[in-house]
């Protein structure tokens, strides 16, 4: 792949792995810290949640200017400087116990996370949407391993935010975040300079040259009610996914008795199995369309994890963590995949929509588990997030299955 690549564009396809990396790396630090972050803001598993609902609130921001005017701008400009509002928001979200006292600064916490959430997600959206236009022969190949690398940042961040918070330091839960500002603030840097080295061979070259860019966006996507059916499909499967990584670490300690080590491998086990499916995509795709496995094999993986939630037994739970992960594993690209090719013309709109259903998830999602979690026990709550890994593919089914209803309607949809 590197070799029919080219130097440049390699580099830059490693730093696109990189950013996806200490995005994921950011993103699952809040589960394997949860406990750590309560002690220190004296908060109850409502409120930890609420951190995660609050940090959505600026992804949704994002998603909602981006899907209407994502066309306008240089993606790969917007990418790198998301990777640096993520590295600051990261650094003072960490830093935090240097300067308040224990039992404070919640609210603090709250407006950092905020950033958080507009700098990852601008991270989100522009790589989505612009990895079929910089690497458009080798898509189907850098696009998968862009999310396998979110994977094996995700796998890392929990044992990673568990040595970290393990031994006595000035920064308790705060130091995992000061790690990922640091790795977020290299990557960034070095995305900038690889994203300038290729620029002349992107279509992002033009932009900002009024004589020979008119380039706009096209509101019909918007209009098309299909597209709200692909934002509901991905609200169903991030609203699962998040809540894995936010709150499996508590229910396994609660339920099935494990110490939070052994919660916060099941997260990297969940990922891991994610990256592996990811790197197999390729043998996948020989068995079946990629709308086939994401609402076959994602249905299926619903039914799975609600086996393994239901049984409240970690030998039956890992199982279910190791086989429904890697059947769900690709679920995440692939929508992005479906959602762009259904609207060809609109790869920014389509890509934001995808990238609102994972704020709008992660703004309901934990807030609503950890809720669930004390009105009805974790067992309950976390069989509702099985369910809604369900919903996801059942709503993608019929977003096939409903036929436009004029030619005029699939203009912008197949």
């Amino acid at each position: 792949m590197f070799k029919r690549l080219g130097k440049k564009h390699s580099i830059y396809a490693c730093l696109c792995f990189g950013a996806f990396f200490v995005y994921a790396l950011y993103y699952n630090v809040f589960g394997t810290n949860a406990s750590s972050m309560m002690s220190f803001f004296n908060i109850d598993s409502a409120k930890q949640g609420f951190i995660l609902s609050i940090q959505a609130i600026g992804g949704i921001i994002v998603s909602l200017v981006l899907a209407v005017l994502g066309e306008r701008f240089n993606k790969l400009k917007v990418l790198w400087r998301g990777l640096f509002v993520l590295a600051i928001a990261s650094a003072a979200l960490g830093s935090i116990p240097l300067y308040v006292p224990e039992s404070h600064g919640y609210v603090l916490a709250l407006f950092f996370v905020v950033f958080a959430g507009i700098g990852f997600t601008m991270i989100d959206i522009m790589m989505n949407a612009s990895i079929p236009e910089v690497f458009k022969k080798e898509n189907d190949v850098v696009f998968p391993l862009v999310h396998a690398s979110y994977s094996v940042g995700s796998m890392v961040s929990p044992l990673m935010t568990s040595l970290l918070i393990s031994f006595s330091n000035p920064l308790g839960y705060g130091l995992p975040f000061i790690v990922c500002a640091a790795v977020c603030l290299i990557t960034g840097i070095l995305h900038k300079k690889s994203a300038v080295s290729i620029m002349p061979f992107t279509p992002y070259e033009a932009i900002g040259k009024k004589s020979s860019f008119k380039r706009k966006n096209d509101f019909s996507a918007i209009k098309n009610y299909k597209l709200w059916m692909f934002f509901l499909s991905g609200v169903f499967y991030f609203a699962f996914q998040v809540c894995v990584s936010a709150w499996f670490p508590s229910y396994a300690t609660e339920i099935l008795g494990l110490s939070n080590a052994a919660g916060a491998m099941g997260v990297t086990i969940f990922f891991g199995m994610s990256l592996l499916a990811r790197l197999t995509a390729p043998l996948i795709y020989k068995f079946m369309s990629k709308k086939n496995y994401y609402i076959w094999l994602g249905g299926l993986s619903g039914v799975i994890y609600l086996t393994g939630y239901l049984s409240q037994n970690a030998v039956i739970m890992y199982t279910a963590i190791v086989i429904g992960g890697y059947f769900q594993g690709l679920m995440s690209p692939v929508l992005i995949n479906l959602c762009c090719e259904y609207f060809p013309g609109n790869t920014a709109t389509a890509s934001s929509a995808i990238i609102l259903s994972i704020n709008a998830a992660a703004l309901i999602g934990p807030a609503l588990t950890g809720s669930l979690s004390q009105a009805l026990g974790f067992t309950a709550a976390m069989c509702i997030t099985a369910v809604w890994l369900t919903l996801a593919s059942v709503t993608a089914a019929l977003i096939y299955i409903i036929k436009p209803s004029d030619k005029k309607g699939q203009a912008d949809g197949n």
